[in-house]
């Protein structure tokens, strides 16, 4: 049956160890223009758990150049009930948790170092910085 399937696609479903963990991103917003011009930061959180799960977290809002610039120990994480990750072939593919399990949308990854590389299939990359 489809079933069975589903949970022999599960089992061999294996997970990066290297991927697990938290990962981080700074991304710059402006608002307003000329010499009213603000440029405010927050940092993106994603998580991988090693079970598969995985978790996303938004930092405040801060004004760049700042001296007082957050260190994220405001961002809260939280898990996603719905969506689950597994490695193949250097690109995750995160899926649905419940149900038959399709896959939402994968990405390739490149990880050196304390840098995570995503790269979408139209050739956007992201990065994110290990932060644990």
């Amino acid at each position: 049956s489809s079933g069975d399937h589903t949970d022999t696609l599960r089992k061999n479903q294996s997970k990066d160890p290297a991927l697990v963990g938290t990962w981080g991103r700074i991304i710059t917003e402006t608002s307003g223009s000329g010499p009213a011009i603000q440029v405010y930061r927050f940092e993106i959180r994603n998580v991988f758990y090693p079970d598969g799960s995985c978790g996303t977290g938004t930092g405040k809002k801060f004004i760049a150049g700042q001296p007082n610039v957050p260190e994220g120990k405001d961002i809260v994480i939280r898990k996603d009930e719905l969506t689950g990750w597994y490695t193949k072939d250097n690109r995750i593919y995160f899926i649905e948790k419940k149900g038959k399990h399709g896959i939402l949308y994968s990405v390739r990854y490149r990880i050196s170092g304390n840098r995570l590389l995503l790269t979408n299939d139209r050739g956007k990359e992201t990065l994110f910085i290990r932060r644990n």
